[in-house]
């Protein structure tokens, strides 16, 4: 009962949003909406990131990334992140046996709207996201690579 009836009330708050009152940059959580913040706002995002288990042995490995946001020009935002890792691998075939924190990589998301989907049909964002890790996210080996 207590379950319909949340039901109920989060689709009727949904039905009577208006779209231009929604802020589609994180709608789905796995994807991206069109929508970039107002000039001169800021936010703070973390992502946490956990890979656990192997057919042998002990394996945990934990990311946590933490950037911030920042909107400097209209349609234009800006997030630089860093990120640690945490690794605990013993015995697994093929990987080095490794206890040890590290700081894992930094990387920079530029998003750019194209289109405001509030004054026209739909909505564009252009994003780039360069990534440079130091430490591989599987094994916790040294590494030195960008990625785009």
């Amino acid at each position: 009962m207590l379950r319909g009836a949340l039901c109920v009330s989060f689709v009727s708050a949904v039905t009577l949003a208006k779209a231009a009152e929604l802020e589609t940059t994180h709608l789905f959580g796995f994807t991206f909406g069109s929508d970039v913040n107002a000039v001169g706002e800021r936010e703070a995002e973390s992502e946490a990131v956990g890979r656990f288990g192997k057919s042998a042995g002990r394996y945990g490995a934990m990311s946590q990334g933490l950037g911030v946001k920042f909107v400097p020009f209209q349609n234009l935002s800006v997030q630089p992140t860093v990120a640690i890792s945490r690794f605990d691998i013993s015995n697994v075939p093929g990987l080095e046996d490794k206890r040890q924190l590290s700081y894992e990589a930094a990387s920079v998301e530029l998003r750019y709207r194209l289109i405001d989907r509030e004054k026209a049909q739909f909505g564009l964002t252009m994003g780039f996201d360069p990534r440079w890790a130091r430490v591989d996210e599987i094994s916790g080996a040294p590494v030195d690579r960008p990625s785009y």
